[in-house]
């Protein structure tokens, strides 16, 4: 809640290691979006079709709005097809690439996004789709936001400062199991290791 509370009102990236909430997150603030924008929608994007759809389930589970709002966007859908879903649906769940392909075609315009929200937010370096979506979103939209997400930010200052800088990020929120208002929720993990030659 603190930090989905700070990332409703600027661009946010979350540091949490896996299973500590990051979806979570991203469900609160696409609610507090839609509060705030009733004719907004929002943008899921993940770097692969299963965490897409794992995205697209786990939204449609907590989230109100009718099933028909949601979509998940891949590009097994016919590009043309793709163009009524760019209209009339509120959440879409998508690859970026595909996103980049219909917004550089004129199929989809990000004007209206009222949220995107940046799944496994370390790949945002270099040339990777996430960093020209991102700069599209900003020009674009009329009330823009953004939300990245990962567990593992990067292993030095200047990796993390290239994902910022290209996901225009003002607050970095990161938690690990051990900080203080985490603690208290971890639930204790059995590990078994296996040996392989």
């Amino acid at each position: 809640l603190t930090i989905a509370s700070s990332a409703c009102n600027t661009n946010t990236l979350a540091i949490l290691p896996t299973g500590l909430g990051k979806t979570i997150i991203a469900i609160l603030v696409a609610d507090s979006r839609l509060e705030r924008y009733r004719e907004g929608r929002i943008l899921i994007l993940a770097p692969t079709r299963p965490l897409t759809l794992q995205h697209y389930s786990s939204f449609k589970r907590f989230l109100t709005l009718p099933s028909n709002h949601f979509t998940a966007l891949t590009g097994a859908l016919n590009p043309d097809d793709r163009i009524d879903v760019w209209r009339s649906s509120q959440m879409i769940f998508a690859t970026p690439q595909t996103v980049l392909n219909d917004v550089k075609a004129g199929r989809a315009s990000l004007k209206d996004f009222v949220l995107v929200v940046f799944d496994e937010a370390h790949r945002c370096v270099k040339d990777y789709s996430y960093t020209e979506l991102a700069r599209l979103y900003m020009s674009q939209a009329e009330h823009p936001l953004i939300l990245g997400l990962t567990a593992s930010p990067g292993g030095s200052k200047e990796r993390v400062e290239e994902i910022t800088r290209n996901l225009f990020i003002s607050k970095i929120e990161a938690r690990s199991e051990d900080d203080k208002d985490v603690k208290p929720y971890i639930e204790e993990t059995k590990i078994e290791w296996v040996k392989v030659r």
